[in-house]
């Protein structure tokens, strides 16, 4: 046989744990172990699939005969070569733990999955008092309190995820913004990278029941760079509210009013932690705008600083309506989101 060496990840079998001798043909001449989910190259050589497709990432010839080789030209071994090999007689994976079941390979898998009394990940029900459902592992190497306690720290890991679900599902976008899972409305900037921007945007658009949203500035973060304003649906994360067309913004690190362009106007003043901001759209404006269904109409917007009117601007509203966003720019930043 071939002796032949690669860094490749190991498929097949220890030839030791196999009844009787194993004829050469059955041994895959990369890793040296009895094949698993053999292949064959075009030059008639047998190979684990795992292994031949390693090798092929790294050279482009056969590792027996050195002809050249594609990944592409690796086909199944013929049906007679497959089921005489899946008739060879195996030990179970678990043999050092006690179990003596001796298999044919091709019941193998099967076998340690499904049946296996001795899989230390087989689910059993425990008989020392408590009844929970746990792998052979856990049941033979912890007592009740322990298993107790792990099924509740999986249940509290299971509602965190459909918690983090349920939360995205607010937003239509949220773009590097960290959502609290234990207070969902705390929203703090992501992962630092000098520039980016974290942005967030209400899945509904403001509407008579709900004419209003506020944030509370927790922390104004290294430079302060926090924003609250109103934008057309899929508004773009890598703008502030206010910096692009049909978008107003309310900027907490210079307290200037954006209107759809780059171009700021004194408004306000600027933001420190502690501040809770409102923008609120008038009501009986924007009742009579959606019954006329006008994609043209103006709207009157305010913005209020701790309950303290700052201004208001009678600006223009997009066909599908005005949605709450937020954007931070500012590393540490973090504000609560309110409803109206």
């Amino acid at each position: 046989m071939v002796d032949i060496t690669c860094e490749v990840n190991k498929m097949g079998f220890e030839a030791t744990r196999f009844i009787g001798e194993i004829d050469e043909e059955f041994i895959c001449t990369i890793c040296t172990l009895v094949l698993e989910n053999p292949v064959q190259s075009s030059c008639e050589h047998t190979f684990c699939n795992q292994c031949i497709t390693d090798w092929l990432a790294i050279e482009n010839t056969c590792p027996v005969c050195r002809r050249n080789t594609e990944l592409a030209h690796v086909k199944p071994v013929a049906r007679y070569f497959r089921n005489m090999l899946n008739k060879l007689e195996i030990k179970c994976d678990f043999e050092s733990r006690g179990c003596q079941s001796v298999l044919q390979l091709e019941n193998l898998k099967d076998h340690v999955s499904n049946q296996c009394a001795y899989n230390p990940n087989t689910e059993i029900i425990c008989d020392k008092g408590c009844n929970i459902a746990i792998s052979r592992h856990e049941y033979e190497a912890n007592n009740c309190f322990s298993h107790l306690s792990n099924a509740l720290k999986k249940l509290q890991e299971k509602l965190d995820d459909q918690t983090k679900i349920v939360n995205t599902l607010r937003w239509q976008i949220c773009y590097n913004m960290n959502i609290s899972i234990s207070e969902p409305n705390i929203l703090e900037y992501g992962q630092y990278v000098e520039g980016e921007l974290a942005l967030v945007q209400s899945i509904r658009p403001l509407t008579p029941d709900n004419t209003s949203f506020k944030i509370e500035i927790l922390h104004v973060g290294e430079n302060n760079n926090i924003a609250i304003g109103l934008a057309p649906k899929g508004y773009l994360i890598n703008q502030q509210p206010g910096c692009r067309l049909g978008s107003i913004g309310y900027h907490g690190d210079n307290g200037k009013f954006f209107n759809g362009n780059g171009i700021g106007e004194v408004f306000g003043p600027i933001w420190k932690s502690g501040d809770i901001i409102e923008c609120a759209v008038q009501l009986e404006v924007y009742t009579s705008i959606l019954f006329r269904g006008s994609s043209s109409v103006t709207v009157e917007v305010s913005f209020s600083i701790n309950e303290q009117l700052i201004g208001k601007k009678t600006v223009k509203m997009p066909e599908l309506g005005f949605f709450p966003t937020v954007s931070i720019r500012s590393k540490g930043g973090k504000v609560r989101y309110f409803d109206g």
